[in-house]
């Protein structure tokens, strides 16, 4: 399948290629007759896809830490995005979503290369990525060397997402408005069995075990028929009941700018309204309400202000309870969720009681209070209120008066973010019914009531908490042209951060000086330096301070002069890019390289009568422990060909993960009788290589135009060093994949006694027929812990994206995908691991039984916990590969002459479908969610317009 995939790239690619060559050679012609123009005097065409070959051909400035640069002259891996170009055809919901397609290296979530989660930093300052909307953004940063990323110090250690928000532009007055609509289409349920097979099954499930059957067959039978659901219930809580078909979703966005000579500020006010699929009780929904406003001024003609301003309200109303939690352990038999009173007996029980829609009783028995009915319609609601506010104040200085070149800027951020719950919880009183004797019977002779209808109508704030988080930055900047040939620019910054959360004593810092260098001849040749020296309170006094160095070199190739009047490359640079970057980002605690004492247990006096208590070191300490590091080697090619119509990068990375600290320390190293307390201590090694593809291309024919664009990831991870002892080669973690999966190797399923006699003894509890066997690897007649062998990676080795975009006249059609490939998983909750007395999935269906020894693909079933056969190990091993048509929008944009006519300035009207579809060999299990929300399919319609 993934095969299939690489060759579409590939084809892509190399037709591409050969399109480009034809069109170049017509052009060539038509110089030669005097018409047309010459490749050296084409523009890139303007698109989101094809940015970076903006950038390279144009040097158009992009934004990178703590200023502002040229990306033609950029030596590192660096992949810029403009949200501006792209959301005209591409109206994607967030940020992260922005990505698949477009960023080589790309591995999904917020993590670059598969190393890791990358540093989001919008506006100066580290925030979450969700606390930005894509339509407010003005440029998006993808810093993924080490050389990049360094001037952010410790936490770039797994590189930097650098977001910029838009900003009001000097003699540019706009107003735009977006208005959008959707449905979230659930994609799957879980399937439980219906009540009348659970019973069964778990019948046999006792069978297993050797007891007797709980459910009578005839009950069972009755439940069947379906024709008395008042007495045998048989309840499916994913139907119309309680869900409805889709949740509906609104988004609303306003922007305002405006330029003038002297100040220019840019607003937007967004409303996002997510619907619920609850078909019971009072509407429940989701809203965001987010206010970002940007106010650039000129102070005077040296100095000029930014102050930013933005807050965001996410409020959700909920009814009470966990709907899709409850309902993976409510069993269709478990009881009658509602009783309609016609079948009560005794009427004088029904006065008291609080009725549903005037007919009906809540059902329940003393194990299961937790009716759904009375959670949705009468259990009170959950209100969650999150709020967050953010500010920006800094200030430019323009010191050319002092020295040519010279500038001076800050940046001073602060965010809060506040939550609590406003929760009125209500009790209800549920009732366990006894029929009149016979199956026939429709009569209830008693209800027992249990439990209160207790409406109190307090309300109560619970789950509170607050963060608060500022940074500070300055920046020194100077540029010069020291001769001709010759620029040089330098910087040297400051930077401190600091994270605080109520009832946490101690506050999360990271603080650094920082350097850049760069230095351009003939604007051709590159040299960038740059540098961080951190300070780091997690570690101890002597060791805090480490320095991260970084290198980068490039070339421009193609403006040498054997290539200036080729017809091939209109861009071509080489680069390579080298770095260290020192981090203390995966220690949680502060003071770990001190002792700890606690407390013990109490000792006696000789006297026999007095106690003490005893005090004992829990760890001990390093003085010596010090920051783990990144280094990282990164040799690149980016170029533009073929009269700027393809655009290729391509990158080859190789970094390690080293001096990684083990808070446990080196219990397998150091002897156990020397006290068995060992100090943190830096240790582990990890090494990923790999290589980065990204291209695209575009071409235009009349009234058509196509675009393709492909991201491609080829990863490889590697455990170098680790602390461990086995007796078996076979299970050392060190050479292997970093995040490899351990396991047993099964052997299928036991036939019989006589299969489990003559087989190796399995340590994990009493094993039956029908259980897992597993294969004995080092021959001592047991199978236990030391029988795991190396069965799969939970790292994909692939990852990457295609995007494709054809346009005729003012209509246009967009599509987005993805896919991952080399990686295995487990499904391993309670749907597929199945024991003892709780819900039955579908998964069961083909489970042991005597019957089916011989085509049986699951375990018996057991109505006891069974460790045996719930392990990872290759029987439950799954290919985690998958093929994802993550969006697909058609849009129309009226024609100008039109538009203007309707007083506007632009009106485009689109259609979008999120999620469209899944190829993967288990998609079914892929695209399940257990205990939460399903994932959905979104189709929306929108309409946008400008003034």
């Amino acid at each position: 399948m993934m095969t299939k995939y690489f060759i579409f790239l590939l084809i892509g690619v190399l037709f591409a290629t050969v399109m480009s060559a034809q069109d170049l050679q017509s052009d060539e012609r038509k110089a030669q007759s005097g018409s047309g123009h010459s490749v050296h005097d084409a523009v890139f065409p303007q698109s989101g896809d094809s940015a970076n070959a903006a950038f390279l051909a144009g040097g158009r400035q992009i934004n990178i830490p703590f200023a502002k640069s040229s990306a033609k002259f950029l030596a590192g891996d660096i992949t810029v995005i403009n949200p501006e170009e792209i959301l005209p055809y591409d109206n994607l919901n967030t940020i992260i979503d922005i990505f698949a397609g477009r960023v080589p290296g790309y591995y999904g979530n917020l993590n670059l290369r598969g190393i890791g989660n990358a540093l989001v930093v919008v506006d100066g300052m580290p925030r979450a990525i969700s606390e930005v909307n894509i339509s407010e953004v003005a440029q998006i940063t993808i810093l993924k060397d080490a050389n990049s990323a360094i001037l952010y110090g410790v936490q770039a250690n797994n590189g930097v997402i650098l977001i910029t928000t838009k900003r009001g532009r000097p003699g540019k007055n706009e107003i735009t408005a977006m208005v959008e609509t959707g449905l979230n289409d659930p994609v799957s349920y879980p399937a439980y069995l219906k009540s009348a097979d659970y019973m069964e099954w778990y019948n046999k499930a006792l069978v297993n075990d050797g007891l007797t059957p709980l459910y009578d067959q005839g009950f069972i039978a009755e439940t069947r028929k379906g024709d008395k659901p008042h007495r045998y219930p048989d309840i499916d809580y994913y139907s119309s009941d309680f869900l409805k078909n889709y949740k509906p979703a609104t988004r609303v966005e306003t922007e305002f700018s405006y330029g003038g000579k002297n100040a220019q500020f840019y607003t937007q006010l967004g409303w996002n309204r997510t619907g619920s699929l609850y078909n019971l009780g009072k509407p429940a929904h989701t809203d965001r309400l987010n206010l970002r406003s940007n106010l650039d001024m000129s102070i005077t003609d040296h100095i000029r202000s930014h102050v930013d301003i933005a807050t965001i309200f996410n409020i959700s109303n909920m009814p009470a309870g966990n709907f899709f939690n409850d309902v993976t352990t409510l069993k269709p038999n478990d009881y009658l969720p509602l009783i309609d009173t016609s079948f009560v007996a005794d009427k004088n029980q029904i006065k008291t009681a609080k009725l549903i829609n005037g007919r009906y009783m809540l059902g329940g028995t003393s194990l299961y209070t937790n009716n759904v009915y009375g959670n949705l319609i009468l259990g009170g609601y959950n209100r969650q209120i999150n709020t967050t506010g953010m500010l920006n104040v800094g200030l430019d200085f323009d010191l050319n008066f002092l020295l040519k070149g010279l500038s001076f800027k800050t940046n001073s951020s602060f965010s809060f973010y506040n939550q609590f719950s406003e929760v009125l919880t209500n009790s209800y009183a549920v009732y366990e019914p006894v029929w009149t004797v016979g199956e026939d019977s429709r009569d209830i002779a008693t209800l027992t009531k249990i439990g209160l209808d207790k409406f109190s109508g307090e309300q109560q704030i619970s789950n509170t908490s607050l963060s608060r988080d500022y940074a500070v930055s300055g920046t020194l900047d100077y540029a010069c042209k020291p001769g001709k040939e010759h620029t040089l620019a330098a910087t040297v910054m400051g930077y401190l951060d600091n994270y605080h959360v109520t009832s946490v004593f101690q506050s999360d810092k990271h603080a650094h000086l920082g350097t850049r260098i760069d230095y351009r001849y003939k604007d051709r040749y590159i040299v960038n330096f740059n540098s961080a020296i951190a300070s780091s309170p997690k570690l101890p006094p002597g060791h805090r301070v480490g320095f991260s160095p970084s290198l980068a070199l490039g070339w421009i190739i193609s403006g040498e002069r054997f290539l200036r009047k080729n017809v091939f490359a209109n861009y071509l640079k080489l680069n390579v890019s080298a770095g260290i970057i020192n981090t203390d980002m995966s220690l949680s605690k502060y003071y770990t390289y001190e002792d700890v004492l606690t407390g013990s247990s109490s000792y006696g006096w000789g006297d026999g009568y007095r106690t003490g208590a005893s005090t004992i070191f829990s760890s001990i300490a390093n003085d010596k422990l010090f920051y783990e590091k990144r280094k990282e080697i990164n040799i690149g090619a980016e170029a533009v060909l073929f009269r700027q119509s393809l655009w290729m990068n391509v990158n080859y990375f190789r970094e390690s993960k080293s001096d990684q600290i083990i808070l446990s320390g080196l219990g397998n190293t150091i002897p156990s009788y020397l006290g068995g307390l060992n100090p943190a201590v830096n240790y582990n090694e990890d090494r990923y290589s790999g290589f980065e593809l990204g291209m695209s291309w575009k071409k235009t024919v009349r009234d058509f135009r196509i675009e393709l664009g492909a991201s491609a990831l080829f990863l490889k991870s590697e455990t170098v060093k680790r602390d461990e002892f086995y007796g078996e080669d076979y299970l050392y973690r060190q050479g292997k994949p970093t995040y490899a999966i351990f396991g047993l190797e099964s052997l299928g399923l036991f036939r019989d006694e006589a299969d489990i006699e003559s087989h190796a003894t399995q340590m994990f509890g009493t094993v039956k027929p029908g259980d897992i066997k597993y294969k004995d690897q080092n021959n001592d007649g047991r199978i236990d812990s030391n029988d795991e062998i190396l069965i799969g990676d939970w790292l994909a080795s692939f990852a990457g994206g295609l995007t494709f975009k054809v346009s005729y006249k003012s209509l246009s059609l967009f599509l987005v995908s993805s896919a991952t490939n080399g990686a295995q998983t487990q499904f391993s909750n309670s749907y597929y691991w199945v024991s003892g007395d709780v819900k039955y999935s579908k998964s069961v269906l083909n489970s042991w039984t005597s019957e089916t020894a011989e085509t049986a693909t699951y375990p018996r079933l057991s109505s006891k916990a069974n460790s045996n056969n719930f392990r990872t190990s290759t029987f439950w091993l799954e290919e985690n590969s998958r093929i994802t048509l993550n969006r697909a929008q058609l849009t129309y944009d009226l024609p100008t002459s039109l538009a203007t006519k309707l007083f506007t300035r632009h009106l485009s009207v689109y259609c979008r479908a999120n999620n469209l579809l899944t190829i993967a060999k288990n998609k079914d299990k892929m695209e399940l969610n257990i205990g939460s929300e399903p994932q959905y399919r979104y189709y929306a319609l929108g309409v946008k317009v400008g003034f």
